[in-house]
């Protein structure tokens, strides 16, 4: 089956509206779009089982959007919020895992410096050097 691109049908129907001056285009109907209610109807049970056994209980789906703008004239330094405090365990605990396996070099410069300020070390450099940073603090 062949589909049609709903951006160039809509494209196409407004271009016919303003040729033949009509007040509105065509309604366009989107066949590239699934059928929820269909869905739910054939395999709801199915599909909420899948999700219990995938999702951890109380997980929230997070809809996928375009990033909203932030105040005018603010710095992208300024709309950085300070890791809490629970983010800093949690950065330290999955360090040391790392290190333990011999996996630093899977964390992220981000992650390395980030666990570095959180023990009181210097966190610059390329990040061979912060993994080596790293090493030292913890005796490896």
């Amino acid at each position: 089956p062949l589909f049609r691109s709903p951006g160039l049908q809509q494209h196409y129907s407004n271009l016919e509206a303003l040729a033949l001056e009509r007040d509105a285009p065509d309604e366009i109907v989107d066949l590239t779009e699934p059928d929820v209610d269909q869905m739910e109807k054939r395999a709801g049970n199915v599909l909420k089982e899948f999700s219990d056994l995938v999702y951890p209980h109380g997980y929230e789906t997070v809809s996928v959007g375009r990033k909203r703008a932030g105040p005018s004239g603010a710095s992208s330094e300024a709309k950085k919020a300070a890791p809490s405090q629970g983010d800093t365990q949690l950065v330290v605990a999955t360090v040391q895992e790392h290190a333990q396996s011999g996996k630093l070099s899977k964390l992220t410069v981000a992650t390395l410096k980030e666990y570095l300020k959180a023990v009181g070390r210097k966190g610059t450099g390329k990040k061979n050097d912060l993994i080596e940073s790293v090493k030292e603090h913890l005796g490896i």
